[in-house]
């Protein structure tokens, strides 16, 4: 039960407002610790499978995707090396990798964000022309 208040209290910093609906998986202490993290405004939803509706594939597979990716980097000696690869990692994740979800296109082509990349090379070329150091 701690765990969860933790995480969902985390959660809580993080986001304006209150959520109407919070979906997780089906650990029991969830019902519980939504109420008393968020209150009598937020609803908790279990999730009931793959084929429901409702359901956490897509937050299930985003950390399916950081898995696979960070497992294999020797890099992460510390917060600081995390937090650069965790920036770098998201700056890929939504502006340079198209998604099979998405019909091919980046998060922030579907947001309708016009940008002058479409690599890491061109995004760094584009830094250094406008007089930012990346």
């Amino acid at each position: 039960m701690r765990s969860a208040i933790a995480i969902l209290s985390e959660a809580q910093s993080r986001v304006v407002g209150t959520p109407k609906e919070i979906v997780s998986d089906g650990l029991a202490a969830y019902p519980d610790a939504v109420w008393q993290v968020f209150g009598a405004d937020s609803t908790h939803i279990r999730a009931k499978g793959l084929t429901a509706g409702i359901n956490t594939n897509i937050i299930e597979r985003f950390q399916g995707t950081v898995k696979e990716r960070t497992k294999v980097m020797r890099g992460l000696k510390g917060m600081e090396s995390a937090k650069i690869i965790s920036e770098g990692f998201s700056i890929h994740y939504n502006f340079l990798r198209p998604h099979m979800t998405l019909k091919g296109k980046t998060p922030a082509t579907v947001a309708g964000l016009k940008l002058p990349f479409k690599t890491w090379i061109e995004l760094v070329d584009y830094l250094w022309r406008d007089g930012q150091k990346p």
